[in-house]
């Protein structure tokens, strides 16, 4: 969705289709864990949007920047980014 919405990148059925599932599964999931505490839903609902929006870049710059440096390069930039904070 993020490409359809900054790059402008036309979504196909197939993709539509992997939403609704993906989303469908997530709301299945939430809906079986409705007997948890609260504030232990909003923190896990929280650490799983957080992962979702910090991925979405990554995946609309790999191609790109695949294309520039090779894949070999590529995964030794992100594996040193990676390890960065640690």
């Amino acid at each position: 969705m993020f490409s359809w919405a900054f790059l402008g990148r036309r979504i196909d059925g197939q993709e539509i289709a992997g939403l609704i599932l993906s989303y469908l599964s997530v709301a299945l999931v939430f809906w079986r864990q409705t007997n948890a505490p609260q504030g232990e839903i909003g923190i896990g609902a929280g650490l799983i949007f957080a992962s979702a929006i910090s991925y979405a870049p990554y995946l609309m710059g790999s191609s790109r920047a695949i294309a520039a440096f090779g894949a070999s390069r590529f995964t030794a930039y992100v594996m040193t980014a990676a390890c960065w904070p640690v």
